[in-house]
């Protein structure tokens, strides 16, 4: 999980400009423009794809309500690479055992539960909700997640999840979403890693200020 994770946070750095990946030598003849070796979208999703592939080995084995809490980060980054895709489809095998799983790992902690409301967010912010309505294979419980109009319908199970978000929304140094948390429309992967840094990296500052007014 770490070697894909590695893959995925390098080639999402990588410019879509194809000289942008390999380096221009004084040597190379001024109008020749090096081929790309890699399709970057290839490269993230298959890697996002062996992240899947662990994850379902983990849990058949082992199960995931003990899971180490790098198993969190490396889910929800794979979680967002394939959201990222331009094919994005909400009934993708991968995303959909991905999805359950971090239902699992998020639950445990202030941390994942802000993550998984971004996240849901994120998924709803595609519209794809349509799709999953009226299909039996799908959980109640990812159609919940899933459908962009369930909370017309009163389905708010995973609501509380933003609740530890608001406490940071409105602070410039985290970052803060901004409006409100239950209808903003997601983020993509580099506005999430950039939250996630803030969440997490961001808590001791968060502790420390809270720990001053209540002496």
């Amino acid at each position: 999980m770490r070697y894909n994770t590695l893959i995925i946070n390098l080639f999402s750095c990588i410019s879509d400009d194809p000289s942008s990946f390999e380096p221009k030598t004084p040597e190379s003849p001024p109008r020749h423009t090096p081929e790309s070796k890699y399709n970057v979208w290839e490269v993230t999703s298959t890697a996002a794809r062996s992240i899947a592939s662990l994850t379902r080995l983990h849990r058949r084995q082992f199960g995931l309500s003990r899971a180490h809490h790098f198993a969190m980060y490396a889910i929800n980054l794979a979680l967002f690479t394939l959201l990222e895709q331009e094919s994005f489809d909400v009934l993708d095998e991968d995303f959909l055992v991905l999805a359950s799983a971090f239902s699992v790992v998020a639950s445990r902690s202030a941390l994942g539960r802000n993550l998984f409301h971004i996240f849901r967010q994120s998924v709803r912010g595609k519209a794809q909700g349509h799709r999953i309505r009226g299909n039996t294979e799908v959980p109640d419980e990812l159609k919940e997640l899933f459908d962009e109009e369930s909370a017309s319908r009163g389905c708010r199970r995973f609501d509380e999840y933003a609740d530890g978000l608001e406490k940071l929304n409105q602070k410039d140094k985290y970052h803060g979403i901004g409006g409100g948390l239950q209808d903003y429309p997601g983020l993509g992967l580099s506005d999430m890693l950039d939250r996630y840094e803030s969440l997490s990296l961001g808590k001791d500052d968060v502790l420390a200020e809270r720990y001053r007014v209540e002496c």
